[in-house]
């Protein structure tokens, strides 16, 4: 059962669902563009003044680029959702989620449900906790090694230190720059396949804390007071 209302929170939370669906193809195509042409100039700059400070630049086309993001959802916020900001957006996938929950027989205001509920979670969230930790370990086995041999591969095959220095950063930056692209489109690679379930999970928890804080809080208003 649990699974199921992970299921239906995920789709119902899901950045994709939220927005990316309706972000304009031009704004896509424009942030990658800046992404592509900043690092092409910078490194460009670089090797013909046969100089390394230009590659700190390498950074600055995603300063260009998180403001087209915010742009696009502010515009999404008010155009497809007609809200005022993300938080009320919020306010109507919590009232699709309940939807969901109503369809699977799950009421959000009845209190013994929650309470039932939010025990099942902590169970799922131990259970999925050695798997989080295996994840963890197997992606540091792995890349760990791939990410040394790498580097000692550079150092060891260029001319000189300085060139070495270059190429290194080059590919750090390049490596943040995909990241941080990623990042502002989905939640992350990194996020995805080391907690997935796990960090949805504790979502789902926090919800439904909150849902029960809400139910006390509505409970406590209809209690009649005795006057003696």
């Amino acid at each position: 059962m649990i699974n199921k209302i992970l299921f239906e929170y995920k789709n119902a939370f899901s950045f994709k669902n939220k927005y990316l669906k309706y972000f304009k193809k031009r704004s896509v195509i424009i942030s990658f563009a800046i992404v592509v042409l900043g690092f092409t100039v910078l490194t460009f700059l670089s090797y013909i003044l046969e100089m390394s400070w230009p590659l700190i630049f390498l950074c600055i086309p995603i300063f260009f680029i998180m403001p087209i993001l915010n742009i696009e959802i502010k515009r999404i916020v008010k155009e497809q959702y007609d809200c005022k900001n993300k938080y009320e957006v919020n306010k109507l996938f919590k009232l699709d989620f309940e939807k969901r929950l109503r369809q699977k027989y799950i009421d959000v205001l009845n209190i013994e449900q929650i309470d039932y509920l939010i025990p099942l979670i902590d169970q799922n969230l131990a259970e999925l906790k050695p798997s989080l930790y295996i994840k963890s370990g197997i992606f540091a086995g792995i890349f760990g090694p791939l990410w040394l041999s790498y580097v000692t591969t550079i150092f060891k095959y260029t001319k000189s230190i300085d060139e070495a220095t270059k190429v290194f950063v080059i590919i750090i930056v390049l490596f943040a720059m995909i990241y941080g692209l990623y990042f502002g489109f989905k939640e992350g690679i990194i996020k995805d396949i080391l907690y997935s379930d796990y960090n949805k999970m504790k979502e789902l928890r926090n919800l439904m804390i909150e849902y029960r804080l809400i139910n006390m809080n509505e409970k406590s208003k209809i209690t009649p007071t005795i006057k003696i």
